[in-house]
């Protein structure tokens, strides 16, 4: 029987009714010599007991709830370490708990620990306390890996509170005991500890990976000097250092403790601890990991699968449907698809060809946790191929009603299809989710029996009423449909959204807005696909603020290498502002006022006065250590606009309590350069002007390129690949377009992954995909009572790359799923 068995049986064996219970229960549990507080309600109470710790006079109770406190406490951590070195520990304002009235009190506090001193016996094989099993095993490494000085192996076991540093060059993989990952960059130092919030890993420096588990109890931690990470299970990066810690989200959610706030981040985001730190790319955080050359090897090998997937000859166009008749008049949405039967066939061959023939591509769709996605895929798949055979050559869906509900329809070429559908509801052992009829040879598939008896009454009555949503789709089938959709915006917004705009000088323009409208079409081998926003009436308000399509000057100052690149065309600016100022609470323009009279500059005139209606953002060049950024602004006047950015720095530095921002310039080839340096900017700002542009950038390299790149005319619109993705249409300018090329925002970090030891000859292949991986340009243009979007090739401008890349922001999101 170990110690804290004997205290509590003791505690048992005790006469709770004797006068002195309470005294001799305190006693007991937390030692005579217990200094400090008498309740412990939060930092402040455990800082107190901070000197009786150092002095070793604090009773075990409280010893082991104060080194509990601290593995998970920053601010705690460092008062402890700040008083064990002698220093002067920072004041910080902590929560101390209230002055308690008399003893009655104890008595009952004394009850109260006594009744549950039986339940933490019962109880105690899962606490934390008791638990001596290892925390972690070294999976694998790569180099030295130190606990203790002494050197350590794979398998090598980690208990509560053991310290490992990898040694310069050298990397490990931590399995903990609840099957999370922790992969070690070179010179990390950490340690795993349990309590009964969850696991910590406590990190002194360094870089890791962490690939959390689904937690049972509690959450994983990872705590630096100057943050804390809260996880349930996810996939995210912790880098801590000299200047601060910087936590980038992969896969899932994390929660960030820093600084006195909270953040909560999403896959693709990014926080530092310190504004001085600058934010990079999460792929450049993860490039150094032993999966990175997995993750971009199997990157490569979905290119090269939507490659032989596209050359699948698609179904040819329908210029009329049958089914249309029998679309009820109250639908929001509808959907129009070939029958892909034998298109969903020859894709599944395709794809598991290629799986037989890649490893990399092998590994992944084997890998245990995919095997609920892959069962699912394969059962769907076999079940609609299966379904497919029997249906005719398009199939229907609509949604809508007052209790929205869904409805398939679908021609009849053959009576086994109830067969097939009779078998799913039986192995659903009636919570199937559809009920199903057959009426004049059409097949009605519903989300409830009270929409399906809607829908036979329709078929019934040889069909519904003309609408204005079915004179939209009739226009579609006029020009050939490939795969339709139509939302009755409209509606929706009425049933749904319940937008009520306010009245005013303005409209906001939503209460207009009528469809939206999406197509797939192949013509001729090529593809076109389309987004069309449409409007009953000519465009007001907000959506009035995109201008018709215009030549974009502003994109020749992006590089023909650019990783991504956004431009617009707008209304001018001085309008624009008015417009938004009338839609805008009544103190918006009190606000303006306070501002114009703090800085001297006038927002209408010599802001929004200044400035054109071009404007192009672009991604131009590395990604790390810091992305080579580019913005481009259309300016009408160049001296007004510098002046007014002089006067508001100025203001700024007078008024906001916080480091100065520097202005600075220097001459170079009759130009003027600026920089604006200090602040809390997490980097240096440069920008110059160029004819009637404001061109602003990461750095003064970009400055010098994207001027020489228009002067010379070799920049991105010029460039072939930018021409050859341009969608098919007779507008030879836009309104709005984005351009993103998956291969050159990647093609660093393959190089670089490329270059590492352990990449095999397989993977180098499969990488060199994403390189080759072809740009994609989504084009949109205004016209006066619509807006519509177009691309080619891939849908609306995107691959399986681009997708992966884009996913919840990260490629690792896709590619890691968990099912």
């Amino acid at each position: 029987m170990n110690k804290f068995d004997q205290l509590l049986n003791q505690i048992q064996d005790e006469n709770p009714g004797s006068a002195d219970a309470a005294a001799r229960v305190r006693q007991k549990l937390f030692g005579p010599r217990t200094s400090g507080v008498g309740q412990i309600r939060g930092c402040g109470d455990f800082h107190s007991l901070i000197p009786s710790y150092l002095q070793r006079t604090l009773s075990d109770g409280r010893r082991m709830l104060l080194e509990d406190h601290v593995r998970e406490c920053v601010a705690c951590r460092k008062a402890l370490e700040a008083e064990r070195s002698g220093g002067t520990p920072k004041v910080v304002a902590l929560p101390v708990a209230p002055k308690q009235s008399a003893t009655p009190k104890w008595a009952i506090a004394a009850a109260i620990l006594v009744g549950t001193a039986t339940t933490i016996i019962g109880a105690r094989h899962w606490l934390p306390y008791f638990d001596r099993s290892p925390r972690a095993t070294v999976q694998n490494v790569s180099g030295m890996l130190y606990r203790q000085g002494l050197p350590i192996g794979e398998a090598t076991e980690l208990q509560d509170g053991d310290e490992v540093r990898t040694a310069a060059g050298a990397r490990a993989v931590l399995r903990l005991f609840d099957g999370s990952r922790v992969e070690m960059n070179e010179r990390a130092r950490l340690s795993v500890v349990r309590s009964w919030r969850g696991t910590t890993i406590r990190m002194d420096r360094g870089h890791i990976i962490v690939q959390a588990a689904k937690q049972k109890q509690g959450k994983l931690f990872v705590s630096t000097a100057d943050a804390q990470v809260a996880v349930v299970g996810t996939i995210f990066s912790v880098n801590s250092g000299t200047q601060g810690s910087r936590v980038s989200v992969v896969e899932g959610q994390v929660q960030v403790d820093h600084g006195g706030r909270s953040e909560s981040l999403k896959p693709g985001q990014q926080t530092t601890s310190n504004p001085a730190l600058g934010k990079v790319p999460v792929e450049a955080e993860i490039a150094w990991s032993r999966d990175a050359a997995r993750y971009m090897a199997l990157l490569g090998e979905l290119n090269v699968l939507q490659k032989s997937l596209e050359r699948i000859p698609s179904a040819g166009l329908r210029f009329q449907s049958r089914l249309l008749v029998y679309v009820p008049e109250d639908t929001s949405l509808f959907a129009a698809i070939p029958n892909i039967g034998t298109t969903l066939g020859e894709a599944k061959r395709i794809f598991d060809e290629r799986v037989r023939m890649s490893e990399v591509l092998r590994q992944w769709w084997d890998a245990p946790e995919n095997k609920k996605l892959r069962v699912g895929v394969e059962f769907l798949i076999d079940q609609l191929r299966e379904l497919s055979s029997y249906l005719g050559d398009e199939v229907v869906l609509n949604i809508g009603g007052v209790d929205p509900g869904a409805v398939m329809m679908a021609e009849v070429r053959s009576p086994a299809v109830k067969e097939v559908l009779d078998r799913l509801i039986r192995e659903a052992s009636g919570n199937a989710p559809f009920v199903y009829s057959v009426h004049n040879n059409i097949l009605l598939i519903a989300s409830s029996a009270a929409r399906l008896r809607q829908a036979e009454h329709v078929v019934a009555r040889g069909g519904a009423a003309s609408t204005a949503l079915r004179q939209r789709i009739e226009q579609s089938y006029r020009s050939g449909a490939g795969w339709l959709m139509v939302a009755n915006l409209e509606q929706i917004i009425a049933r749904s959204v319940h937008l009520n705009m306010p009245s005013g000088p303005v409209d906001p323009g939503f209460n207009n807005v009528q469809f939206l409208t999406v197509e797939r079409r192949d013509i001729a081998g090529r593809t076109e696909n389309s987004a069309i926003v449409s409007f009953n009436g000519p465009r007001q308000g907000i959506p009035a603020w995109l201008a018709a399509p215009g030549p974009m000057n502003t994109l020749s100052f992006v590089s023909p290498e650019a990783g991504a690149a956004a431009g617009l065309v707008v209304k001018q600016p001085r309008v624009l502002l008015e417009e938004a100022l009338r839609m805008a609470p009544a103190n918006a323009g009190e606000e303006i006022a306070k501002f114009e009279l703090a800085t001297g500059v006038r927002v209408m005139d010599d802001i929004a006065g200044s400035l054109g209606a071009e404007a192009t953002f672009a991604l131009d060049g590395p990604l790390f250590p810091l992305p080579a950024w580019k913005v481009v602004l259309e300016v009408n006047s160049p001296q007004r606009l510098q002046a007014s950015i002089g006067k508001i720095l100025e203001a700024w530095n007078k008024r906001s309590g916080q480091p100065a921002l520097v202005l600075n310039q220097e001459q170079a080839n009759s130009r003027t350069y600026y920089k604006v340096t200090g602040g809390r900017l997490p980097m240096d700002v440069h920008y110059t002007y160029e004819d009637s542009y404001l061109l602003i950038a990461a750095n003064r390299n970009l400055l010098t390129q994207a001027i020489q790149g228009r002067q010379t005319g070799i920049n991105l619109p010029r460039s072939e690949k930018f021409r050859s993705q341009l969608p098919y249409g007779t507008n030879p300018n836009f309104s709005a377009l984005f351009y993103h090329d998956l291969g050159g925002v990647l093609g660093p970090i393959v190089d670089l992954l490329q270059g590492t030891a352990n990449v095999t000859a397989e993977q180098r292949q499969s990488m060199q995909a994403v390189k080759e991986a072809q740009p994609g340009i989504i084009g949109a243009y205004a016209e006066s009572d619509r807006v519509t979007a177009s691309s080619s090739g891939s849908f609306m401008g995107f691959n399986l790359g681009m997708v992966a890349g884009l996913h919840k922001g990260s490629i690792l999101q896709m590619l890691q799923q968990k099912q």
